[in-house]
């Protein structure tokens, strides 16, 4: 289960290099990120339900935390494994956004290494 920080900096980055969908705020991107990867977990794991009185932090919320700084290897893996766990559609609007925040994270990584 991926952490709701985790999805809220990733919404963020998403947000900052403009890969959010048409009308889909960042809090809103981390919302429904959060929600698939939950559905993915439960499918996965039908008998943890109990241990899962919801986030410890509102992903959406979780979006105005301050961040200090962008990881881009942590974005990637972070984006990485929802579209591997979640069994998003390659036409889904969310597996777009996140497939264009990888390319993002990934260009500042090679920037970084120069």
């Amino acid at each position: 289960m991926l952490s709701p920080i985790a999805l809220a900096r990733l919404a963020v980055f998403a947000r900052g290099c403009e890969a959010l969908p048409p009308g889909l705020s960042a809090e809103e991107f981390a919302q429904a990120l959060y929600q698939a990867n939950l559905e993915a977990w439960l499918a996965c794991y039908p008998n943890r339900i109990s241990e899962l009185d919801g986030p410890s932090v509102d992903p959406g919320e979780a979006v105005a935390l301050p961040v200090p700084a962008f990881d881009p290897m942590a974005l990637i893996r972070t984006a990485r494994d929802l579209l591997y766990n979640t069994g998003l559609g390659a036409d889904d609007p969310l597996t777009t956004a996140l497939n264009k925040t990888m390319q993002s994270a990934a260009g500042r990584l090679q920037a970084g290494a120069r």
